[in-house]
């Protein structure tokens, strides 16, 4: 299937097609990102457990070095975890906006003569490179920035269901409502978005344009720089 039934399908799915070519090295991004959160939540019980074992008048030598174990395991899985998500992330997310350049410039390059005509190639390539760009950066926000907390408030959520479920159904109300509100407010700024990016292609285009044509700039640059101050002479 090409790119541009991809592309028509929507964002997501287009992201989520080159996803699926990578989908072991982004489905143990995915699974040590959770496993760890799941990590940092659990080691603060860890330490409400070892805290509670100390409480105890004459606290059995088992359950006290158990309960430190638990804690340096949950420590020690956090820290691992994410460090184990960083480098499968630095693959796995590379190796997908190479994957979308190539597609594109195999796209681009299955254009008629007539098309590069008409537009700068400089401009052309920006929107390759800009594109591949946007990728790794939705990318990277979402296994660092966004399923994270995501996954913190809905753990944390379900742990406090164990002790009040009243709470846990306010708190998931509340969370929703939250999510839908910035869901909406981002929508309504899409089209900033898109204006944004194809400028930032065209000007990183005409760049490109210039910088390869600068013996030309430079002779249109002194042409209008004799007329001009011949002009002011006269």
């Amino acid at each position: 299937m090409s790119v541009p039934v991809y592309a028509a399908r929507g964002p997501i799915r287009f992201l989520f097609h080159y996803v699926q070519r990578r989908w072991g090295g982004h489905a143990v991004v995915l699974g040590a990102i959770l496993a760890a959160v799941g990590c940092a939540i659990g080691s603060q019980y860890a330490v409400k457990n070892l805290v509670d074992v100390l409480g105890w008048q004459f606290p059995p030598a088992h359950s006290l070095w158990m309960a430190v174990g638990i804690l340096l395991a949950l420590v020690a899985g956090d820290n691992l975890l994410w460090r184990l998500a960083g480098w499968i992330a630095a693959r796995a997310f590379v190796e997908l906006s190479g994957d979308l350049r190539l597609d594109l410039f195999e796209h681009l390059s299955g254009h008629a003569q007539s098309y590069f005509a008409d537009r700068f190639p400089g401009a052309l390539g920006g929107r390759i490179s800009t594109a591949a760009t946007a990728a790794l950066t939705i990318e990277n926000s979402l296994a660092w920035t966004t399923i994270p907390p995501a996954a913190a408030v809905v753990s944390s959520i379900a742990v406090l269901g164990l002790v009040n479920w009243r709470l846990m159904a306010t708190l998931a109300v509340v969370s929703v409502a939250l999510g839908l509100a910035v869901r909406h407010l981002a929508a309504r700024g899409r089209h900033l978005h898109d204006r944004y990016a194809a400028r930032a292609a065209g000007v990183s285009g005409d760049l490109m344009d210039i910088i390869g044509n600068i013996g030309l700039v430079r002779a249109f640059g002194e042409a209008r720089a004799r007329a001009t101050g011949g002009h002011h002479r006269q």
